[in-house]
């Protein structure tokens, strides 16, 4: 009625579907709680200067652009990077694979050739 063999190939190709389907389900949940700690360290990250034109706090930043990276793969450098403006109207770019975060102060001129569009002008406080 059935041929034995047809029956072992497509339990063989159902099984193969399923841990396929499993190893990508995981590298999706990884990356997502990676790009989530990558987050965190933003809203948790801070930057002390004497001048308080280039102080930043990630909780009261305005985010400009959010670049999430959702690749599994060895060449990630980034999960996120994130433009952001201070209080001051400050540009500054944060960095994170999810274990060592950066944050650096992004002059004017160079946030407006990254962010093109989406740059917003701001009055540098005097």
């Amino acid at each position: 009625m059935y041929n034995e063999n047809f029956l072992a190939s497509a339990v063989f190709v159902l099984s193969l579907l399923g841990i396929a389907a499993y190893l990508l389900y995981s590298k999706i949940r990884g990356s997502a709680s990676r790009l989530d700690v990558a987050m965190q360290q933003f809203l948790e990250s801070t930057v002390r200067s004497s001048d308080s034109k280039f102080a930043f706090e990630g909780r009261s930043a305005v985010v400009v652009r959010k670049d999430e990276d959702r690749s599994n793969g060895e060449s990630t450098t980034y999960a996120l990077v994130v433009y952001a403006i201070n209080q001051h109207g400050e540009y500054f770019v944060f960095k994170s694979d999810g274990k060592t975060p950066s944050v650096s102060h992004l002059e004017h001129r160079l946030a407006q050739v990254i962010l093109k569009h989406e740059y917003i002008a701001t009055q540098p406080a005097g």
